[in-house]
């Protein structure tokens, strides 16, 4: 019975405890308005690093506004140190119909503005801040040169290792592709990424880069998810339309098979900067997806790539266990080729329908075929060099 009282009386004494106005008050503070003041100041903190950062951001080159139609397209770019791919990636790019490039420079030490000075049509920003090293400011400074240069019109925002092509590409120019996309109200295009490598050991890589030289691809990896599976822990994916079941979420790949990590490939790098938001590197929201999907190159395994995995490792990127994965990897093998008895060699983008890694519907099928072939050369209207004396 002495048992039995002492615990009725400890109850009692801590229902009173609690009680205590200043116990209620204590508790409400502490536990319950703690996670949502400390929310706010996260907030508050991005928001004024933001800030910061937007206020380092300064002209270097090239036109500051920018004219252009409705089927226009303009690539904005993040590079950081990106010498060796900065003149196939702006070839590229203009052959291909592009109407301006926007480049925002983040602490190169090697030569990759000064070469990017020499086209006319090519505007250069800088920003000492290291961008990459926190997710959100990707996220805000891309979608700050969206809105900024691509208002109202299509945006293609791509890395600087990254090229664009689209189904038929060989048939109907950039501006039908957008024609396309306009006309059938359409304001993003799901693009999926596409490992491309060497047949030569990753030792005897030369840092020379030329698309040509790493024309081999293996997507018998590639792992393809429902489109709506929640993958960022918000739901981002269901604020989108989807035209077309049939275009997944694609990850793995032949880094998967090689180094064993597993890389997001699905990505959403062209849309229309009206409603449309990013919320994610790989993501946008409020979008209504073209029933196509299109493909970006991805030309990682360039070179001495070691040397950039071994400086993302000590900078703490982002995603520093990829790159732990690769040095790994490469240490445990000099000589290991990224080439498999399943990888293809490229010969053209169509070549990735016929395999399943791209997506067109019928109404797109239709569309192309009322298209008469019009070819995409480079020529000097789609670009200029700038006298060297004025660089």
């Amino acid at each position: 019975m002495p048992i039995l009282e002492r615990s009725l009386s400890d109850r009692i004494t801590t229902l009173v405890k609690f009680l205590n106005p200043r116990s209620i008050l204590k508790y409400i503070v502490y536990e319950r308005a703690k996670p949502l003041f400390d929310s706010a100041q996260r907030k508050l903190e991005r928001k004024l690093d933001l800030f910061n950062v937007r206020r380092t951001i300064r002209h270097v080159s090239g036109p500051k506004r920018i004219k252009y139609r409705r089927d226009d397209i303009v690539v904005v770019c993040f590079v950081r140190d990106g010498s060796r791919y900065i003149d196939a990636f702006i070839h590229h790019y203009f052959s291909m119909g592009v109407k301006h490039i926007v480049l925002l420079d983040n602490g190169s030490v090697d030569d990759t503005v000064s070469r990017a000075q020499k086209y006319s049509n090519v505007t250069v920003l800088a920003s000492p801040v290291l961008i990459a090293k926190k997710q959100y400011r990707e996220v805000y400074l891309k979608q700050y040169l969206a809105n900024r240069f691509c208002k109202n019109r299509w945006c293609l925002c791509v890395d600087i290792d990254e090229l664009f092509d689209y189904p038929f590409s060989n048939i109907i120019s950039l501006k039908q592709f957008i024609q396309y996309l306009n006309t059938y109200s359409y304001t993003a295009v799901v693009t999926q990424m596409l490992d491309m490598f060497s047949h030569l050991p990753v030792n005897a890589l030369t840092d020379r880069f030329s698309p040509d030289a790493y024309a081999f691809y293996d997507v018998s990896n590639i792992v393809k998810e429902d489109y709506f599976n929640s993958r960022f822990g918000d739901d981002s994916e269901r604020k989108n339309t989807q035209s077309n079941s049939r275009i997944k979420f694609y990850t793995h790949g032949i880094r998967h098979s090689i180094f064993g990590t597993v890389n997001y490939l699905t990505k959403h790098q062209l849309f229309l900067v009206k409603g449309v938001r990013i919320s994610h590197p790989h993501w946008i929201i409020n979008a209504r997806c073209a029933d196509i999907s299109a493909v970006l190159f991805h030309y990682k395994f360039v070179g001495n790539f070691l040397e950039t995995a071994d400086k993302y490792i000590r900078e703490n990127y982002s995603v520093p266990a990829e790159y732990l994965a690769i040095v790994s990897e490469c240490a445990k093998k000099p000589d290991l080729s990224l080439k498999l008895d399943t990888s293809k060699k490229l010969k053209s983008v169509n070549d990735l329908i016929d395999n399943g890694f791209l997506v067109v519907s019928d109404q797109y099928l239709k569309w192309v075929r009322t298209i008469q072939p019009v070819p995409a050369t480079a020529t000097e209207n789609n670009f200029t060099l700038i006298p060297s004396k004025n660089v």
